[in-house]
């Protein structure tokens, strides 16, 4: 019962993507399995969230059953109406390659889960903001509304609800919070980030060493640590990945239904967390700038069709946000506004100290030399981190910039403290794309059939 859920998600996002791209150029499987999982875990959060937002309480039959209805008609679709236009199924042809990849794939992630098994009930984080956020959820019936209460603001009440409702969709099948859920769900988000960033790569190049860079991550540590100890960093990585990954392959390759799903994708990072949040508008306000520059130099910069589609999942896939900032958030608790503050200003030593923590940050042993293996990867890509990869290469600048003002502007916290507590997750999460962007600059040359 436990994996059921999973199973039912997974199936949904499948069909819908292969629905989406039935007329397109197919991506390979593994992409499309990978971003229907990301997308039917979305939609099960959504649709949990409907029972809170339209019924005001948690109704556990009727959430499962508009599942089950959707996947019926999603099944009939896919059996009866595709008809000869319909995309049919072939198997990806094996080899001893494969084989040893596939083996080598499960006895990583099998040591990753036993790495996850250390701390079964997550970090400190997980009990005291996610998981306390869905058990809230599960267990409150008609006083759900209290978890937004600004006295509980050690558990961010103003932070949205993406994961916890994916895990209390997960307890709806086991009928109470069993702890062994939000640990599969952070292992299944770990290992869909690494497929993803594999699997990407290998549509974007067709080289074999697109598999290095999710190794790079399923084999160190830290991360590893920081990806199954449930935490929303994770989920957030993988829908920031997710979004621009899609819209890459949307622009590159004129699959506009890609880009349909990159706005939707871009939708749910900005219902993961405040970080997503920014995330996500960044890329909007990206998108909006590059089609504009196109129309307005009459170059094929970013298409304007892409664009209404990327809109159009986005604006759709963020109404659930709009609804929690609008009826739900009762705003930030910890922030004081440094540049208007007299007790607490920001000041020139506050900013003094996060670029030498960042500094030290990326220098420290628990990355393994990755950030600079990163750096020494970017000198290889040269001019093509930028020309072939604009959109990422300038995301990664600005989004970067917006954190670490937000760490001189928000003077709340005591400056050292809050660094050592945040910002290596701030890097987990954007180590992804990262990796994505650096890989996909490197390899683009060295493409194989």
């Amino acid at each position: 019962m436990i994996f059921l859920p999973f199973f039912i998600s997974f199936t949904i996002g499948f069909l819908i993507v292969s629905l989406f791209l039935k007329k397109e150029t197919q991506p390979n499987l593994y992409l499309k399995i990978i971003l229907g999982a990301g997308l039917g875990l979305g939609l099960s959060s959504y649709m949990t969230f409907g029972s809170f937002l339209f019924l005001n309480r948690l109704e556990p039959q009727i959430i499962i059953n508009i599942h089950l209805l959707l996947l019926c008609a999603l099944l009939f679709n896919r059996a009866f109406l595709w008809g000869n236009n319909s995309v049919k199924f072939t198997p990806p042809k094996w080899s001893w390659q494969k084989s040893a990849l596939l083996i080598l794939g499960i006895i990583i992630l099998a040591c990753v889960f036993k790495q996850a098994l250390f701390y079964p009930h997550g970090g400190w984080d997980a009990w005291q903001v996610w998981n306390f956020k869905a058990k809230f959820l599960l267990l409150a019936e008609d006083n759900w509304h209290n978890l937004f209460s600004p006295e509980l603001w050690r558990s961010s009440p103003h932070y949205p609800l993406l994961l916890p409702l994916i895990n209390v969709w997960g307890w709806l099948f086991t009928e109470k919070p069993v702890s062994i859920l939000p640990l599969i769900t952070s292992f299944l988000f770990t290992g869909l980030t690494a497929g993803l960033l594999c699997s990407a790569l290998w549509e974007r190049t067709k080289n074999l060493f697109s598999i290095l860079p999710g190794l790079l991550l399923l084999t160190l540590p830290f991360f590893n640590l920081l990806a199954t100890t449930q935490y929303c960093d994770i989920v957030l990585s993988f829908y920031l990945l997710a979004g621009i990954m899609t819209l890459l392959e949307a622009q590159k390759h004129k699959k506009s239904y890609l880009a349909l799903l990159s706005g939707i994708f871009n939708g749910f990072l900005g219902f993961t967390k405040p970080e997503g949040l920014i995330a996500a508008l960044i890329l909007g306000a990206l998108v909006v700038s590059l089609t504009t520059w196109s129309i307005f130099k009459k170059q094929n910069v970013f298409s304007s069709a892409n664009t209404k589609l990327f809109f159009i999942g986005f604006i759709l896939a963020s109404l659930p946000t709009l609804a929690f900032h609008v009826l739900y958030s009762p705003g930030n608790q910890t922030f004081i506004n440094g540049l208007t503050s007299t007790l607490k200003p920001a000041t020139w030593e506050r900013l003094q100290v996060i670029f030498m923590y960042l500094g030290t940050e990326f220098k420290s042993g628990k990355w393994n030399g990755l950030w600079f293996l990163i750096l020494l990867g970017g000198l290889l890509g040269g001019k093509k981190l930028w020309t072939e990869n604009f959109l990422v290469a300038i995301f990664l600048f600005i989004y970067f910039g917006v954190i670490l003002a937000y760490y001189e502007i928000n003077t709340y916290f005591e400056i050292k403290w809050w660094l050592s507590v945040s910002l290596n997750r701030i890097l987990f999460s954007l180590l992804p794309l990262t990796l994505f962007w650096v890989f996909s600059s490197i390899l683009s040359e060295k493409k194989k059939n």
